[in-house]
């Protein structure tokens, strides 16, 4: 069975944060941004590992899809068509 924990955000802004601490004392924080143009979402992980360890910056860029193509997938995902039978 997955676990599954909630974990606070808040608004700073324009941007998504959350901040964590690990059991053995780092922190943790995840930042969402949407591009200026709407195109790209900005996904920054930073932590902070401890003095002797130092700190790990992460940035993940995800293209939007278009709507054309969202509702493509969404519609083989749901099941057959009409005229198409289920095996």
């Amino acid at each position: 069975m997955p676990i599954i924990r909630e974990i606070a955000a808040h608004w700073n802004g324009s941007q998504l944060v959350s901040d964590e601490k690990s059991p053995q004392g780092g922190k943790m924080s995840r930042t969402f941004e949407l591009s200026k143009d709407g195109r790209q979402v900005y996904e920054t992980i930073s932590i902070e590992r401890g003095k002797n360890r130092g700190s790990l910056s992460v940035r993940y860029v995800y293209d939007t899809a278009r709507f054309e193509q969202s509702a493509e997938r969404s519609r083989f995902r749901s099941g057959p068509a009409r005229d198409e039978k289920a095996f």
